[in-house]
């Protein structure tokens, strides 16, 4: 199966605009998908004596239709379905600064609920892909970027509660004289707090602060703080801000 995939994503001449790494990374995600079909199958081969070669083979027939399927019908990702290997894929084409390629993996890669922090990269390839469109692609950038820091808020809310479970599981296997693995835990739940913080701040330094009423008031021509508010509200109106 695998020669036959590899021939024939090497015959087809469309592929060339993908980039020569394109190729490997779906036979990568052929590898891997068949790693996960013969782990699954794994009970049912070491039964082979009792329930008999048939419905393993009618089983591997099943995954290598399925796979001949994406094969024909998933236009561009094809094999990749994982998004982990979509994120990989986005950054080989982010990296060559083909935004149209990587937004397509970085936007499959966001639908899934678990990778939803992704969008960060959605939206940078969305504004250089819109880039001559000056300020109305600037605008549709930061709106999205605000979706994406709601979705690093709920991960920080998942660290926040697995650090906690750790602790207290730790204090129990304490107080019962047994090994604690809390300390280790805790210091993984640490790291990843701290990427997600630069992952944060890299965020809200692109978004920029909010504007208060009272920040402009140091101007001379808008002392009046209720003169302030009444012309922000103004710009909120006529989308000038957000």
């Amino acid at each position: 199966l695998y020669q036959k995939i590899e021939k024939h994503l090497s015959d087809d001449p469309n592929l060339v605009y993908y980039g020569y790494e394109y190729i490997r990374f779906q036979l990568n995600s052929l590898k891997n998908r068949w790693a996960f079909w013969l782990d699954s199958m794994r009970e049912s081969i070491n039964m082979i004596n009792r329930i008999g070669k048939k419905k393993i083979i009618e089983q591997f027939n099943e995954f290598q239709l399925t796979i001949e399927n994406d094969l024909r019908t998933n236009y561009f990702v094809k094999l990749i379905v994982e998004s982990a290997e979509l994120i990989k894929l986005g950054k080989y084409y982010r990296d060559k600064e083909d935004w149209s390629y990587a937004y397509d993996c970085y936007k499959q890669a966001g639908s899934d609920q678990f990778y939803s922090s992704v969008n960060y990269y959605t939206s940078t390839c969305r504004q250089n892909l819109n880039y001559s469109n000056g300020l109305s692609s600037k605008k549709e950038f930061k709106k999205e970027l605000l979706r994406v820091k709601q979705s690093i808020e709920k991960e920080f809310q998942f660290l926040n509660h697995a650090a906690q479970v750790a602790f207290e599981i730790g204090e129990k296997n304490r107080r019962l004289g047994l090994a604690s693995y809390e300390n280790e835990y805790s210091t993984q739940v640490k790291e990843k707090s701290i990427i997600w913080n630069i992952f944060d701040g890299t965020i809200t330094n692109a978004i920029g602060s909010p504007i208060d009423s009272k920040d402009l008031t140091a101007n001379k021509y808008l002392l009046d703080e209720n003169k302030v508010e009444n012309l922000i509200r103004r710009l909120i109106t006529n989308k000038c801000i957000y």
